[in-house]
């Protein structure tokens, strides 16, 4: 069974030198079972990125997918991006991914060393919480895993720590729906 996960930097796995941050881990975890991982993280990239790129990057897989995994607005948080805009990406994002994959996530935003930027990027998670319940989909919360020490020295990125603190998360949500994830179509 497949599983994509869209996303930035933080999916991409910046600054983890040990095994390529949280994504990776999952993919190492999954390949035992038979399931395949595609990370697509881009550095920089936002909500209008992924959802420029999402259905020529689901096509690029050819059948339907297990699942879907959305980590993505630290960049609209840190651009400027307004929380109607990145609602709207994401809104359509959840609507456009069931044609696809039989089950949706949604991995919420990470914390950083910035004060200001942090109460942005817990508006983000709020509204995006509220979005998720609203659609019924699976949220994840991170803003609450990290210490200072769990970020790498630009205080945006975690570090391996942190990496596999948001790896162990993920992986105690997902374990449960693997079952439901496993036949491909």
């Amino acid at each position: 069974m497949r599983i994509c996960i869209f996303g930035d930097s933080i999916t991409w796995g910046e600054g983890d030198k040990e095994i390529g941050g949280w994504a990776d881990r999952l993919k190492v975890h999954l390949m035992e079972r038979d399931f395949s991982v595609y990370n697509l993280g881009i550095r920089g990239d936002t909500s209008a990125g992924v959802l420029d790129r999402f259905k020529q990057e689901i096509a690029a897989r050819s059948r339907k997918l297990g699942g879907i995994l959305f980590a993505i607005g630290i960049n609209d948080c840190l651009q400027g991006v307004s929380v109607e805009e990145f609602q709207n990406n994401m809104r359509t994002l959840m609507e456009l991914s069931p044609e696809f994959a039989d089950t949706t996530i949604m991995i919420g935003l990470t914390r950083t060393t910035d004060t200001s930027a942090n109460e942005k990027i817990e508006q983000f998670n709020k509204e995006l919480e509220v979005l998720c319940r609203e659609r019924k989909v699976l949220f994840i919360p991170m803003f609450d895993l990290f210490a200072t020490d769990d970020l790498t020295k630009d205080g945006l990125h975690p570090s391996p720590t942190g990496y596999k603190k948001m790896f162990e998360r993920i992986k105690l949500v997902l374990e449960p729906l693997l079952p439901v994830m496993t036949v491909d179509q």
